[in-house]
């Protein structure tokens, strides 16, 4: 689902994000210095699609009884930009680690500025986030820290996985479930909780994001091998290079000796699209998209487990079953 049709079928979104956006920029530093360049390249020039705040938004929405939805307040909001600029100083970091020269159809900062800057802006985009939540309270301020330590759990133990000669697929999902699905959980959680939604309507919202999360990384994972830079903004395959062991990746090297080898010999820019091939043929493909389909289907489930705006809960059934064909806008 791309953005445009979010917005369209959640009114007040637009308006909403631009509110996202102002809070957000509070943490982007004036003048033409080495970390303004850094920290406003991802957060001002090349700034993705607002997904998390998005959630964080249309949760606070799904807690609202009237018919016509209404502008959220003002903790919502700052929940929303906490969020995000969480999730933007962890793509620094995977930058880094991962050695991608590309991010969002441009040149990664890392590329530009080197590690040691683009870490640092990670960083200070990361205690933003955490500095944001102390305006909201201890329990926000809690949620938001635990939720940065479950994305270095989970950044560490796809480190560990990468040096692994096999990963198995709980493996893989713990790495998951701390890099990508706690912090979609974290903004459908704070964005009900902060919305005003019952005890019952806050954990259904988690859930859904925890799942959300879940399914939209598999699905990412798969376009890493079977789409185009273009789409991705950065190389095809770069998960592969990088030794990281994705759920596809997993599989096929469960069925294929062939693609064991080469990744044991190592790969390069010279064989990896050998490789790509070894994982489409191998039917891995396939069988990813099937776990990657149970975990959207859980998310859907998590939805009619409390009383919330059926409007809301519509669209974001809609957007969650459209992740399966990675037709979701990017990050």
């Amino acid at each position: 689902m791309e953005i445009a049709e979010f917005t369209s079928a959640l009114p007040p979104l637009v308006s909403d994000l631009e509110r996202v956006v102002r809070v957000m920029r509070r943490y982007a530093p004036h003048g033409d210095g080495l970390l303004s360049q850094t920290v406003n390249y991802y957060l001002v020039e090349a700034h993705g699609g607002y997904a998390r705040p998005a959630l964080a938004l249309a949760a606070a929405y799904a807690a609202q009884t009237p018919e016509r939805l209404v502008a959220v307040n003002d903790s919502v909001v700052t929940a929303a930009a906490a969020v995000e600029l969480m999730n933007v100083g962890t793509l620094y970091q995977d930058d880094v680690i991962d050695h991608d020269v590309l991010r969002r159809g441009v040149s990664s900062a890392n590329a530009k500025w080197g590690d040691p800057a683009a870490i640092l802006a990670g960083d200070h985009l990361m205690f933003a986030a955490i500095d944001l939540g102390l305006e909201l309270g201890v329990d926000a301020a809690r949620d938001l820290l635990d939720t940065a330590f479950a994305l270095f759990q989970g950044e560490m133990k796809q480190l560990e996985n990468s040096r692994q000669a096999a990963v198995t697929v709980e493996s893989y999902l713990e790495s998951v479930s701390g890099k990508q699905a706690s912090l979609t959980a974290c903004a459908c959680r704070l964005g009900a909780r902060l919305g005003g939604a019952s005890t019952s309507g806050v954990y259904a919202l988690g859930r859904f994001g925890y799942e959300l999360g879940i399914g939209g990384q598999i699905i990412d994972d798969i376009m890493d091998i079977i789409s185009t830079a273009e789409f991705m903004g950065k190389p095809v395959g770069s998960d592969l290079r990088a030794g990281v062991h994705t759920l596809p990746i997993i599989y096929a090297l469960q069925r294929s000796s062939d693609l064991r080898d080469m990744v044991d010999t190592g790969l390069d820019a010279h064989n990896v699209d050998e490789a790509i091939h070894l994982i489409v043929s191998s039917g891995a493909i396939d069988v990813a998209r099937v776990v990657a389909r149970e975990h959207i289907a859980e998310a859907t489930v998590a939805l009619r487990a409390a009383p919330l705006n059926k409007q809301v809960t519509d669209v974001l059934t809609r957007f969650a079953e459209e992740i399966l064909t990675g037709a979701c806008w990017r990050e």
